[in-house]
């Protein structure tokens, strides 16, 4: 299945502690050994404006090892996981949908 991963830097504290928040982050971010063999990353982008926001593209059939390797940054950041699928996909599915409604309405 493929995967879009949002995340964002937690706020909230002085400007003085989300520097510190952020220098901790990229101390553990340095050391980290990435994702499992299981999920396969195909993007990795951040924003230009914000460099504490990213999204993550990456496919896996087990969707434990990415909610592993995720939590272990939940201190510094928020995650929104969502499912997605290519474009063509999405689209065929959407007509099948219309088609489907289609026919309980009629």
């Amino acid at each position: 299945m493929k995967f879009v991963l949002h995340w964002e830097t937690r706020q909230g504290a002085a400007g003085r502690d989300n520097l510190e928040d952020i220098k901790d982050l990229l101390t553990v971010f340095g050391k980290w050994e990435g994702f499992p063999e299981s999920v396969q990353t195909t993007e990795w982008v951040v924003s230009l404006t914000d460099t504490g926001t990213g999204w993550l593209v990456c496919t896996t059939d087990n969707s434990e090892d990415l909610m592993s390797a995720i939590a272990r940054f939940t201190p510094w950041l928020a995650f929104t996981l969502t499912p997605v699928m290519d474009v063509q996909a999405g689209a065929a599915l959407a007509g099948e949908s219309a088609g489907w409604i289609t026919q309980q309405l009629g």
